[in-house]
C-alpha cells in the first residue's frame, strides 16, 4: 500500500526529463492568454527550480558557503553594474556581454552548474534574497556588500521591469499601490533593506558593508576601493581604474547589444537604464514621492534618503 502510493513521487525524482516536460505543459496552459514569451521564460526557469528545490536530481549545481562572498540588493539597484566592476578587478575580464556575466558572478537565483561558473577558491555571488525572510537560502552570507538605491528610483526602474518582463499591466500609481503593499517581489523595500541591516544581522556572524548606488555613481573609484578592502580583493590605482573604465555607462550599453539573458529580453526594453541618481525628482508627482515616503520614511530618514 505505502510503496503504491509513493511510487509517482519517486519516478518524478528519477526522471527529470519527464518532470521538465509536464511543467512545460503546465506552462503553457497557464499562460495561454499571455503572448509574452519572455513571461513564459520567467515561469518555466522559476517553477523548474522550485520543483527541484522538493526533489532533488543528481546535477552539480553552485552552492554557496561561508568562505565565499556576497552581493546583495533589492533588485533594480544597480547591482549588474556592480557585478561587472567586480568581475572586472577580480578575474579581468566580465566578458563580452550581459549574457556572460554569471559565468564570473553567478545569480544565486538560477540554477547554475558548477562547471558553468569561473574557476575560483572562493566566488563572488549576486543574490535578491532578504535575510531574514528566507534565512535558509542566507544562512551561509557571511561576507557582505549590500547595495542600496534611494527606494523613489527603484519604484521607477522596477515598474518598467515589471512592465516589460513581467507583463504588469497596472499604472505607475498602482504599482506604487502594490509595491509597498508587499504584493511585488521579493517584497517592500523597507522589508529588503531592514532585514540587512549591519546591526540586524551581526549577531549570525555576518559581515557587511553598505554602498549607496548614489555614492557609486559620484564617486566609483572610492567606492570600489572601499569594496576591495572589505573583499581582501588585492587591486592598486590601474587595476581599480580600468575596473571602473571597463563598467561605464557606454560599454554596459554595448555589453547588452551583445546579449543577455533569455528572460532579461523583451521589445523595447533597455535592461540597462539611465544610471542616473535623483531621476524622481521629475519623473514622480509630488503625490507619488509622498507616497513613496509616507511608506518607507523611517528607513529613508535612517539612510539619508530624507
Amino acid at each position: 500500500m505505502l510503496k503504491s502510493l509513493l511510487w509517482p513521487w519517486i519516478g518524478l525524482k528519477k526522471n527529470l526529463e519527464s518532470l521538465e516536460q509536464g511543467l512545460k505543459r503546465f506552462e503553457k496552459k497557464t499562460n495561454q492568454f499571455i503572448s509574452d514569451e519572455n513571461v513564459r521564460a520567467v515561469n518555466e526557469e522559476r517553477a523548474l527550480k522550485r520543483v527541484e528545490d522538493f526533489f532533488p536530481v543528481k546535477r552539480n549545481y553552485i552552492q554557496g558557503t561561508e568562505e565565499d562572498l556576497y552581493l546583495v540588493s533589492y533588485p533594480r539597484s544597480g547591482v549588474t553594474w556592480l557585478r561587472v566592476m567586480l568581475s572586472e578587478l577580480a578575474y579581468q575580464s566580465s566578458g563580452e556581454s550581459l549574457a556572460d556575466l554569471d559565468y564570473f558572478v553567478p545569480d544565486l537565483s538560477l540554477n547554475v552548474l558548477s562547471d558553468q561558473i569561473i574557476p575560483s577558491s572562493r566566488h563572488i555571488f549576486k543574490s535578491h534574497e532578504s535575510y531574514l525572510w528566507n534565512h535558509w537560502k542566507t544562512e551561509k552570507y557571511k561576507k557582505v556588500v549590500y547595495l542600496m538605491r534611494d527606494p523613489r528610483d527603484v519604484a521607477l526602474s522596477y515598474y518598467r521591469y515589471n512592465q516589460k518582463l513581467c507583463n504588469y499591466a497596472g499604472s505607475l500609481d498602482e504599482f506604487i499601490a502594490d509595491w509597498i503593499a508587499g504584493r511585488i517581489s521579493p517584497g517592500t523595500w523597507s522589508q529588503h533593506v531592514d532585514s540587512w541591516e549591519a546591526s540586524s544581522i551581526e549577531k549570525y556572524g555576518v559581515q557587511s558593508c553598505l554602498i549607496k548606488y548614489e555614492d557609486l555613481t559620484r564617486q566609483p573609484l572610492a567606492e570600489l576601493k572601499k569594496i576591495s578592502e572589505f573583499f581582501s580583493i588585492t587591486a592598486d590605482l590601474k587595476a581599480l581604474e580600468k575596473a571602473v573604465s571597463n563598467s561605464s555607462v557606454e560599454r554596459m550599453r554595448q555589453k547588452e547589444a551583445k546579449g543577455k539573458r533569455r528572460v532579461e529580453i523583451a521589445s523595447g526594453f533597455e535592461f540597462i537604464g539611465k544610471a542616473e541618481s535623483g531621476q524622481w525628482k521629475t519623473a514622480l508627482t509630488r503625490s507619488q514621492q509622498e507616497t513613496l515616503e509616507n511608506a518607507f520614511g523611517k528607513t529613508m530618514k535612517r539612510f539619508g534618503y530624507l
